[in-house]
């Protein structure tokens, strides 16, 4: 009967701590992370690990490739098999370019509003991908380096960073 009071206790909080984790920041506090923020750290260590180790890899690689050499032959034939349909594909769009240019034409003047709206949507996709290369060619160090201040430069940096990860997070949301 003690144990199910503890665990009652504890269940609501159980749910909340499904999609983040924790760790402690300096003053001794719980720090959570969305999903977003553990894939990007994730995929941060993982460019960095193969930076360091890029060789090893490589090698670990090949060495695989020569010791399962029936499983490289079985994914060369599944791309064989992807090609060959797009291949079917292309060659069949050839044979019956006009016709399919005519039937598209007839679907976009029969449906304006889906037209309409997948454009818009084409159109706010393109906005935010220019936006996310906008942040990615924006250089902080270049940006730092008006400060003469090394402290203030580097509390740019931060400011600047983090004012970049939280755009990054609602073009993110702005795109689902």
């Amino acid at each position: 009967m003690g144990g199910t009071a503890s665990t009652a206790g504890t269940a609501h909080l159980a749910g909340d701590m499904l999609n983040t984790k924790t760790s402690r920041n300096a003053m001794g506090r719980k720090k959570k992370y969305t999903d977003e923020e553990l894939r990007e750290h994730n995929r941060e260590r993982a460019r960095r690990y193969y930076a360091l180790h890029r060789d090893e890899m490589m090698r670990r690689n090949r060495e695989w490739r020569r010791a399962n050499p029936d499983r490289i032959r079985e994914y060369g034939k599944r791309q064989r098999k992807r090609r060959n349909v797009s291949q079917y594909n292309s060659e069949y769009y050839r044979k019956n370019r006009q016709r399919l240019i005519e039937l598209a034409s007839d679907w976009r003047k029969a449906n304006p509003e889906k037209v309409k709206g997948y454009n818009d949507k084409q159109k706010k996709l393109r906005r935010i991908e220019a936006e996310r290369k906008k942040l990615d060619r924006a250089s902080l160090e270049a940006q730092a380096s008006i400060f003469r201040d090394p402290q203030a430069a580097e509390h740019f940096k931060w400011l600047a960073e983090r004012v970049r990860r939280k755009k990054k997070q609602s073009l993110l949301q702005a795109a689902r």
